[in-house]
């Protein structure tokens, strides 16, 4: 992750192809890449190694599709009506604080 996260960076200031097929424009700064070692498992989900966020695939459905609820265990009192993890709508930057804030665990821990 170390050697390619700088890679990726690079490669998406250097080649205007990829950012066309990607869906970037020629103006959008590129310095704000997040790089999340992505798992399969939830055991070490919000944990940092060598660097870099651990967040299971599960979590990044959930939080995308807004359902925290989902996470909770079987046994937890669930509301009425969950509660958004976007107050304010989805955003692109709102996704990415909740991952490395670690948010979506939020009242369920």
């Amino acid at each position: 992750m170390e050697r390619k996260h700088p890679a990726v960076i690079h490669a998406l200031q250097a080649d205007s192809d990829l950012r066309a097929r990607l869906g970037l424009s020629e103006h959008e700064s590129i310095s704000a890449l997040h790089a999340w070692v992505v798992d399969t498992s939830i055991e070490l989900d919000g944990e940092i190694v060598d660097g870099f966020r651990v967040v299971s695939r599960e979590v990044i459905e959930v939080t995308l599709r807004d359902e925290q609820h989902y996470l909770r265990a079987f046994d937890q009192d669930e509301e009425e009506e969950p509660e958004s993890l976007y107050p304010v709508g989805f955003s692109p930057q709102a996704f990415v604080q909740i991952i490395e804030r670690n948010e979506i665990w939020r009242g369920l821990l």
